[in-house]
Parts: C-alpha cells; structure tokens; sequence
C-alpha cells in the first residue's frame, strides 16, 4: 500500500475538487486520505454514523474505514482488527477509484477489463478478497457486448 498511497491520496484530493452528488461521496474520500495518512483539505473531522442500509456499499466502506481509524477504541480481537484492515485496503486500494469513475460511460470497458486485471493482481495481495470479489465483478460484466464496446470509441484512454 505504502507505494500507491500517495497516488491514491492525490487522486482523492483531486475529486474532492470536483462537484459530488452526495456527502457521503467526500466523506469516503476524506477517509481514504486518513487512512492512508494524509490530511484532507478541509482537516481532520468525523461525522457521526447514520443509518446503514443494505443496498448502499458506501455506507459499509464508510464504517470500516472508521472502524479501522478508531480501532483503539474498540475492544477487537486480533483477528477482527487483521480483518477490518484487509477490507480496508482493498477499499482504498482498488474500489475507491473503480467506484469515482463508473459515471463515466465511455471509459465503463476499459474501467471494467482493467478494474478485473487488478483484482487478479491483488490475488498476491489477499487470495480470499481478490477471488470474492472477481466472481462477483464477473456476475457485471454481461453488458460487454460488441454494441457496447462502441463506446471505447469515446474513451480518450483507448
């Protein structure tokens, strides 16, 4: 992590910039930056926990990267701590770009195919979270059709 943390950081920093939908999105990124050791642009400040629902993935990202930050102040086992670490580093590792991203239509392909290329690599990283997630990321990419691959044309990465 230490060799992307501040390529992560900076790409954090560079989306706070930007207009985001929802709170959620600049507290997810804010934490990213705390979590990798940097401080955010506007500091170091929490928000308190809301409700946490089912279909909103942010949500859980959101707490675990708390959970992790405020580790001390849980009474966690060793295993918990181990576990909360390792979904917190593919958080800010892999998902947290892969997920400011997907609004971009024309770069869905090319995200997608690199977004899976990664997922294999992180295998050398944590076997367990890397094939849970390229199972699931392999239920997503049905609309791969060669109509759909048009869009690659747009995208100024290709």
């Amino acid at each position: 992590l230490h060799n992307v943390s501040a390529e992560i950081i900076d790409f954090s920093i560079s989306y706070l910039n930007n207009k985001l939908p929802r709170e959620d999105y600049r507290e997810l990124l804010e934490l990213t930056i705390i979590f990798l050791g940097g401080v955010p642009p506007r500091g170091l400040s929490f928000k308190i926990p809301g409700a946490i629902h089912h279909a909103r993935w942010m949500a859980k990202a959101i707490y675990c990267l708390k959970m992790y930050i405020f580790r001390n102040q849980f009474d966690l086992q060793h295993r918990e701590e181990k576990s909360i670490a390792d979904i917190c580093v593919f958080i800010v590792k892999l998902y947290v770009k892969v997920w400011f991203k997907a609004p971009l239509t024309s770069s869905a392909p090319l995200q997608d195919l690199t977004f899976l290329k990664d997922l294999i690599k992180y295998r050398s990283v944590d076997k367990s979270i890397s094939d849970i997630a390229i199972k699931k990321m392999c239920g997503h990419l049905w609309y791969l059709s060669p109509e759909a691959a048009a869009f690659s044309f747009f995208d100024e990465n290709v």
